[in-house]
């Protein structure tokens, strides 16, 4: 009879080279499509935040300084104190006040003096951009709603109210009205640090209260620089670009501006971070060098700009 013949220990040794070097091409195989298929996601994520970050900064600003005709202004009577409001020594807050500015349309930096009281967990040395506009369609009297403040436009005569203000006029047209504040913080999320595009809104509570609301609005925004287009003849074309805080100001008569474009620098960050992936690219936003501080983080840079017509 013939002796079974079984693995040499020269055999089983190549067998064993030969199963870890397949072993070995397979988890870098592995490890290639995971890092792939994170780099698709992170750039299809960060185009989508883009496309969400242009179309709302795109329309907010196109509808800024929207105040259906009115020549003029009028402070509420009486006057109503908003919680947190944003006023700053540069702007009088949500409401006209006589002697004061009161800026429809403003840009700053945060951290600078004249920056709006209500911006202290934002992030420093990033922009922040304040409308205040009419929105929706205009109403009758009898259809205001509690938790609005609006614009009542009677020929000449224009005024900010609620539904428990006493100056209530018939025929007047009623326009909702916005304050809004879109700044950056940082939020924690998950025992990670996250830059957030958050916004600051003015409502009502059902209590009749006037407060700040804050809401985020998009995860990923790390930095936004605005330049402001300035017509300083007044023939309806930008002649310089500011990134000071320049605004359309009511003084107690005609609303005046010489703001008639903006252009906005934006740069978007991953909300995770890729272990295979290192970032020291330098981003110029504008006026202003962003230089990534070698972490994990993939990044996207985007520019804009919206012309205003009148």
């Amino acid at each position: 009879m013939k002796q079974a013949q079984g693995w040499t220990f020269t055999s089983l040794m190549v067998a064993l080279a030969l199963a870890s070097v397949l072993l070995l091409l397979t988890v870098k195989t592995v490890v290639f499509s995971l890092s792939a298929t994170r780099q698709t996601v992170q750039l299809a994520q960060l185009q989508q935040s883009a496309q969400l970050l242009l179309n709302l900064l795109q329309h907010e600003l196109r509808n800024g300084n929207f105040m259906a005709g009115a020549q003029s202004l009028q402070q509420m009577n009486p006057p109503l104190s908003v919680d947190n409001d944003c006023q700053s020594s540069a702007d009088a807050g949500s409401f006209p006040v006589l002697n004061q500015p009161f800026q429809l349309l403003r840009t700053g930096t945060v951290g600078a003096a004249d920056a709006p009281a209500c911006l202290a967990n934002a992030l420093r040395d990033t922009d922040y951009l304040q409308i205040k506009r009419l929105a929706g369609d205009p109403t009758a009297k009898a259809a205001i709603r509690q938790n609005r403040v609006y614009l009542s436009h009677s020929g000449e005569r224009a005024s900010f109210v609620t539904v428990d203000s006493t100056e209530l006029l018939a025929d007047a047209t009623y326009w909702p009205y916005l304050h809004q504040i879109f700044y950056i913080s940082r939020q924690h999320q998950q025992g990670r640090q996250i830059p957030v595009l958050m916004r600051k809104r003015l409502v009502r509570q059902q209590n009749g209260l006037l407060v700040m609301d804050t809401d985020s609005v998009l995860d990923g925004v790390e930095a936004m620089v605005f330049e402001i287009g300035l017509d300083s003849n007044q023939d309806g074309v930008t002649d310089e670009f500011s990134t000071q805080a320049i605004d359309n100001i009511w003084n107690g008569g005609p609303i005046s501006s010489n703001v008639v474009q903006i252009r906005f620098h934006l740069l978007l960050r991953s909300v995770e971070p890729d272990p295979a992936y290192t970032n020291t690219q330098q981003y110029q936003l504008g006026p202003r060098r962003f230089d990534a501080p070698g972490d994990h983080f993939r990044r996207l840079q985007l520019s804009s700009s919206v012309t205003f017509i009148n």
